[in-house]
């Protein structure tokens, strides 16, 4: 069911869409998952291995509202990222509608994962340093 309401809005800047595809398609595992926490003016999406390790990215981002954490599978992200830039949520149970300037939408599930880590640190113990996409 796609969402009436989607009181959060996160709008990444094209310039930064390339190196974030590159990125989740990087990590390729179809059981994987990626959580998002957007805070400010900032999108960090972290990643964790089923050995413990995790690896994380910041992008710069437009944030309306508290975005939830939520996560998604990384290929399908990456497939909705390149319909569109905007992302609009309701809460983390809901799926996210991608939308283009254009018109265009694209809905994706969360996926149902254990969120380990408080919304506050991007970056667990064994995280390696990443730096943002280009």
């Amino acid at each position: 069911m796609i969402p009436r309401h989607t009181d959060h809005r996160i709008v990444i800047a094209p310039t930064h869409l390339t190196g974030l595809i590159r990125w989740l398609r990087a990590l390729g595992k179809t059981q994987c998952s990626v959580r998002l926490d957007a805070e400010a003016d900032t999108l960090c999406l972290l990643h964790q291995e089923a050995g413990g390790e995790t690896t994380n990215l910041e992008v710069p981002a437009e944030i309306e509202g508290t975005p939830p954490l939520i996560a998604f599978n990384p290929r399908f992200l990456a497939d909705a990222l390149e319909l569109g830039n905007t992302l609009c949520l309701s809460d983390e149970m809901n799926p996210g509608l991608f939308r283009h300037p254009t018109g265009r939408i694209s809905v994706l599930m969360p996926m149902r994962v254990t969120l380990d880590a408080p919304r506050q640190s991007h970056v667990l113990s064994k995280a390696k340093p990443t730096q943002a996409a280009a």
